[in-house]
């Protein structure tokens, strides 16, 4: 009776493991979903082997004063003028430049 008593202990333990890793999975999901707002926002797209080799040269050292760079991205990039539409405060029409003046 003890390997039988042990089996099934085992087996429920292992049936609540899974039960709650599926809750866990449901939850980040749930948690997550307001960022998926934009299509194939989880979607990552990755080089060749040989690009990644090629390391930071490929793409540049980021910029080291975080601020400045962000200011720079926000306000003087290629992008900057493009419209676009907020999904998190009321679907306004709105740019780069003028979220960072906000």
């Amino acid at each position: 009776a003890a390997p039988v008593a042990s089996a099934l202990a085992n087996h429920f333990r292992e049936v609540k493991d899974k039960r709650r890793m599926s809750e866990y999975q449901v939850d980040q999901y749930a948690s997550n979903a307001k960022y998926a707002t934009i299509a194939g926002v989880y979607e990552g797209a990755y080089g060749s082997i040989d690009e990644f080799l090629e390391g930071l040269d490929a793409i540049g050292l980021p910029q080291p004063r975080v601020f400045d760079g962000m200011q720079d991205d926000f306000m003087h990039s290629e992008d900057s003028q493009d419209a676009f539409t907020t999904s998190n405060y009321g679907g306004i029409e709105t740019t780069p430049r003028t979220e960072w003046e906000f």
